[in-house]
């Protein structure tokens, strides 16, 4: 089976929650890339808990452009 790959950007509390819950609901068929936030704190701190979940790091970025 493949699996889905995506990226999240906007990591407020549905952005973050969204993404935290298919990494771990889902692990085995979606694979969270990327995380991308204004807000350096939250995308390291959604990038921790999805390799928490997952073991494997997502991309981080905090560039809007």
């Amino acid at each position: 089976m493949k699996k889905i790959r995506f990226g999240c950007i906007g990591l407020g509390q549905r952005g973050k929650g969204m993404t935290i819950t298919l990494a771990r609901v889902f692990g085995d068929r979606v694979e969270v890339t990327a995380v991308c936030d204004t807000y350096e704190d939250r995308t390291k701190d959604v990038a921790d808990k999805i390799e928490e979940e997952t073991g494997k790091r997502p991309f981080e970025t905090c560039d809007a452009y």
